[in-house]
């Protein structure tokens, strides 16, 4: 096994306690996280039934774990591409970074957000969408590429 595929695998191994993290951290939060509402009208709607508390809480759930989870996928994404796609490596890469690029902007509105300044929720509404659709793409590839690339090594063996 190569350095980077050791980097890839404890990458998907931290995303074990980082869900344990959501899944602990998320009842304390007082109703949905706002990382999984869109539209501006309703993440407002959601500032606006959570206590003092409830938003301190999730402030820090999204600086921690909901930094963290975006790096830990992007690692993966972003390697697999180098390590597996030969001479397109770069360019997958740069493709590959694109997700958690725009899961941190969305985090970063976020926690403006449950700081007080909401100004910035218009950009979440748009950047959520595409984080959401690019994570389903880029997840696409890297597991067709893994069954390439497994496929390949199956086929040499024999």
């Amino acid at each position: 096994m190569t350095r980077v595929h050791r980097w890839i695998l404890l990458a998907l191994l931290s995303w074990v306690p980082i869900g344990i993290g959501f899944a602990l951290w998320i009842p304390h939060l007082g109703g949905q996280p706002i990382d999984l509402i869109v539209p501006t009208a309703d993440v407002l709607a959601q500032l606006g039934r959570m206590s003092a508390e409830q938003k301190a809480s999730h402030f820090w759930m999204t600086l921690t774990l909901d930094t963290l989870f975006p790096l830990a996928f992007g690692a993966v994404f972003v390697l697999t591409a180098l390590s597996c796609w030969g001479r397109w490596g770069r360019l997958g890469a740069a493709i590959c970074a694109i997700p958690p690029l725009l899961d941190l902007v969305e985090n970063m509105t976020e926690l403006l957000a449950l700081k007080g300044n909401t100004m910035l929720l218009p950009v979440k509404e748009v950047v959520s969408p595409i984080k959401y659709h690019s994570i389903q793409i880029a997840a696409l590839v890297v597991l067709a590429t893994w069954i390439i690339v497994g496929v390949r090594k199956l086929v040499r063996r024999s």
